[in-house]
Formats: C-alpha cells, structure tokens, sequence
C-alpha cells in the first residue's frame, strides 16, 4: 500500500483517500453527479504477496437515502397489510390493504432508479478502475 500511495503522487490527489490498508478512489469533483460510484480498495496479505480487493459502491449519502426508503416502503407495505388485516377483522372495507401494493411499486421504482444509474456512470466505474489498474502494473515492473 504504501508503495501505491508513493506511485499516486500528486496526479490523483484530488480524488483519492487513503489510510492503513485501505484507499478509496472518487469520480472528480467536476464529473460527479448523484449516481456517481466511488471505488473502495483493501490490501491483503496472501502468504508472500498480496491481494487485492476492490468494491464499487455509491457514495454514503446516497446509500444511506437509499436503504432508508427501502425500509420506509418496505415498513408501509407490512403496516398496509396489518391495517387492511384489521379492517377487515372488524368488517369494515379493508382499505389498508392498498397501501401494499404502492409500496411495492415504489420499491420498484428505487430498484429501476437503481439500474438506471448503474448504466449511466458505467463509465465512470471504468475511469475509477484505470488507476488501480496502473498501479498495479507499475508495481509488477518495479517489483
């Protein structure tokens, strides 16, 4: 690692950060929009060399939006079925149950969100991967 943090030098400065065993590479500040992916990277030991293990994932903000209206639709579609259980216990119209069903679409759009950004910064996945790819054969020929 710390001979990928010296080869980084100052050419990817802005958009990377770096501690320990671990770097974390972003799209530039210019290029980046609400689906842009970041690119987390660990070093491993692995008997006498190393290995290395890269994820993509969107940045924390948007994660965090995201898992939090899944858990928002997916709370209304058990709560739609529980009122709509209740109403019709009660023998009145079972309305509740109609929130089910929103909910369900609403998750599937975020879904459909989802992949739609993964396809729009497809690109940008490979521009963040480029580097790490540099890197790498650069320590190959030094080492």
């Amino acid at each position: 690692m710390a001979l990928m943090r010296r080869r980084l030098g100052d050419e990817y400065r802005g958009c990377t950060m770096s501690a320990g065993r671990c770097m974390d590479l972003f799209v530039e500040e210019e290029q980046r929009s609400f689906w842009s992916p970041h690119l987390a990277v660990q070093l491993e030991s692995d008997g006498p060399g190393s290995r290395l293990h890269g994820c993509y994932a969107p940045h924390p903000e948007v994660w965090t939006l995201f898992v939090f209206l899944c858990a928002l639709f997916g709370a209304a579609a058990i709560g739609g079925m529980g009122w709509g259980f209740s109403q019709m216990i009660l023998g009145s119209r079972p309305l509740g149950f109609l929130l089910t069903p929103v909910a369900v679409l609403a998750m599937a759009g975020l879904y459909m969100g989802a992949r739609i950004g993964q396809r729009k910064t497809a690109d940008q996945m490979v521009a963040l991967r480029t580097p790490v790819d540099l890197l790498l054969e650069g320590i190959r020929t030094e080492g």
